[in-house]
This record gives C-alpha cells, structure tokens and sequence, in this order.
C-alpha cells in the first residue's frame, strides 16, 4: 500500500498578530517546503527538485511575497513543484498566511457561457464576470468536496447501516474532524509566533488539546454510553 504524501511548510517566527485582516500584503521568509511520502525511494535523480532522506524539498529559504488583489501563474516544467506550492498557499499550510485570508486557485477550465451572445459573453445571469463566479463556486465547492472526500467512510457507515447509534456517531466524527483542522491551525499559529503573542498561542493550543481529546473519547464511545442528547 502506498502512502499519501504530506506537505510541511516552514518559515520564520513573526511578532505580528497573524490573525489580522488588515494584510494589504505578506512577505514570509525563510519558507521551505519538503514533500514527504511513504513510498520507496525513487532511483530516478532529481533534476529541479532537491532529494533528502526526509523527502523532496520544493524550495529552501526562499521568500514569497503576496499582494492583495493580484492574480499570479507560475510557470515551469511538469514536476517542479508548481502544484505543491500553490495547494501550500490555497490550504494556508505555510506559516505566515492569516487564517482569515481568502485565496483560490484557478486550474484549468473551459469557457463558453455567452459564447454566442458578445453582450453576455464573460458575465452569467448574476453580472459577474466569468473569472469571478468560477472563483466563487470553485472555492465553496472544494472546501465541501474536502470534507466530504476526508469523512467519506464515516458518513457512509452513518447512513447505510441498522445501527442506531451509527448516525450519532458520524456526526461526531465530522465535528471531531473540524476540531483537528481547528488544531492544526493553532499548533501552526503557535509554532509561528514568538514572545509574548507565542506564550498566548501556546496556551492556546494547550486547551484546545483538552477539547480534541474530549472529542475523541467520544468518538470511540462504547454504544451503550452514548447519550443521543450529546451529539
């Protein structure tokens, strides 16, 4: 069996409050991104990418700078990591992108709507352009397509089951797998900062821990100490 790769996204601490959304523009340093897997080493040498015994490294210190309101392509051959460090950027894995940061990737589509029409051509029936409604629906469908495809196997045990406590406990694995999304952010935000911000960051994830923990506790409930008013 193969195992999923795994992005990990490093960069350098910062004082500022990442949360703001007042960001007119980021500039994170020192981001390094490694590609881990599972899998058997390639023999194949790599050309354009690093190869370590942790993984591949798709880029070593370097910096990235991003302003609001721009659109960017990157450009280059197939498997020098364009893909990986766009996901990086749209997931917010690398440590620097507020949270509260709206970012979607276009990837290749094809457009017709008004094609036959020059006065509707780039507009739907709502008069946004073409570029604008296949970012809105592309960003709201892929974060629903995330969770469905991420809780796939729990939501269709909850359902076609004659279990009746399986629905319970479906949905609390959906909820038990929001708070670990949840998680990762604060672990992400609390490896980020420094000083006194850090201190409350780390606090923080301490809690939120208790709470993770909690969950999963109820996730693997025996069925006979599961309360229906708890779910």
């Amino acid at each position: 069996m193969e195992s999923a790769a795994t992005i990990q996204c490093t960069s350098q601490q910062t004082r500022f409050h990442i949360e703001s959304p007042n960001y007119r523009e980021l500039d994170i340093k020192g981001l390094q991104i490694l590609v881990t897997s599972g899998e058997k080493k390639s023999t194949t040498k790599g050309k354009s990418k690093a190869r370590s015994k942790d993984g591949i490294e798709i880029l070593s210190s370097a910096d990235l700078s991003l302003k609001e309101g721009r659109r960017y392509a990157l450009v280059g051959r197939n498997g020098t990591g364009k893909s990986t460090l766009l996901r990086s950027i749209a997931e917010k894995l690398i440590p620097g992108i507020p949270e509260n940061t709206r970012i979607a990737i276009l990837q290749q589509t094809r457009l017709t709507d008004g094609v036959n029409d020059p006065k509707q051509a780039g507009r739907d029936d709502t008069g946004l352009n073409v570029l604008q409604t296949v970012i809105e629906r592309a960003t709201s469908r892929s974060t629903i397509e995330q969770e469905i495809s991420t809780n796939k196997l729990a939501l269709s045990q909850g359902i076609d089951t004659s279990d009746p406590y399986a629905p319970v406990r479906a949905v609390r694995s959906l909820k038990h797998a929001r708070l670990q999304k949840r998680l990762f952010i604060l672990d992400k935000d609390a490896r980020l900062r420094s000083g006194m911000r850090g201190m409350q960051a780390r606090k923080a994830l301490v809690a939120f821990e208790k709470v993770v923990a909690e969950s999963k506790r109820l996730c693997v409930d025996d069925p006979l100490d599961i309360d229906l008013n708890q779910r």
